[in-house]
């Protein structure tokens, strides 16, 4: 019983980074999440989608939701600390790419 249940929260989290690989460059476009080339700084020559940290953000939230409502294991309190410290590194690392924080700051707050 809980190997199909494993299956098809595999099969969920495949079709979710699917959708995810299908629609990147819409979903950069509507989020503003675009790093685009300068000449100082980046050297890229194309302007690159900036949405890896959300995908793997929503990729860690939803492996934690299948875990703990859809195959029925214990909760733990030490989960949500997890939970709070990716967050917090995502929200801390789009802050970042979008504003391209002092490095001295990022040091700081690491």
């Amino acid at each position: 019983m809980i190997e199909e249940k494993i299956y098809v929260a595999l099969f969920i989290l495949i079709l979710v980074n699917f959708f995810f690989f299908l629609k990147n460059k819409e979903v950069s476009i509507f989020l503003n999440l675009i790093d685009h080339p300068d000449k100082n700084r980046k050297i890229h020559k194309k302007s690159v989608p900036l949405t890896g940290g959300l995908y793997i953000f929503l990729n860690i939230f939803l492996i934690f939701f299948l875990d703990k409502y859809y195959l029925n294991y214990d909760e733990h309190l030490f989960d949500l600390y997890i939970i709070i410290f990716v967050t917090l590194l995502f929200i801390f690392g789009s802050y970042d790419d979008k504003f391209s924080i002092n490095p001295n700051f990022k040091l700081f707050l690491s």
